[in-house]
């Protein structure tokens, strides 16, 4: 969890801008509120909300981030979200998919959601990866789960 937030400076480096960008972006509460806050005299910020602003770190694959509350899945959905998951890393790796991989799945007990992060190949649009996530989510689940 410590591996998902940086300060200002580590961010700015990680994504090739001027740390004022990131410090400004904070003070301006341009990030969600539980993805940011101060520190003494130290703004951090979360990975996520790095992505959300400004999308994949500079050198890599364009990926996305979604995240869902887990208290919308009862505990048979749940299991199947998490086997749709490990299926869509297997045709990833098959080059079947446009997705090149499903980099991280974790958890937040904190704000109780499931967090998806999704690497995608070029040509393919974020809102297009999200839609199919979303649209191959809800075909396992056999209804409409997610909007």
């Amino acid at each position: 969890m410590l591996n998902d937030v940086y300060t200002t400076t580590e961010a700015s480096k990680l994504w090739n801008l001027e740390e004022s960008t990131v410090k400004k972006a904070c003070q301006k509460g341009l990030f969600k509120n539980n993805e940011y806050r101060k520190s003494e005299n130290t703004w951090l910020v979360s990975k996520y909300a790095m992505y959300e602003r400004y999308g994949s770190l500079p050198g890599t694959n364009p990926s996305v981030q979604l995240s869902f509350s887990y208290e919308q899945f009862d505990e048979k959905e749940f299991i199947a979200f998490d086997k749709f998951i490990g299926k869509m890393q297997l045709n990833a790796h098959a080059n079947r998919t446009s997705f090149t991989s499903i980099k991280s799945a974790s958890i937040d007990v904190i704000n109780k959601s499931i967090i998806v992060e999704i690497e995608y190949r070029a040509g393919f649009s974020e809102a297009n990866v999200r839609r199919m996530f979303k649209a191959g989510v809800n075909k396992v689940l056999g209804r409409n789960k997610l909007a």
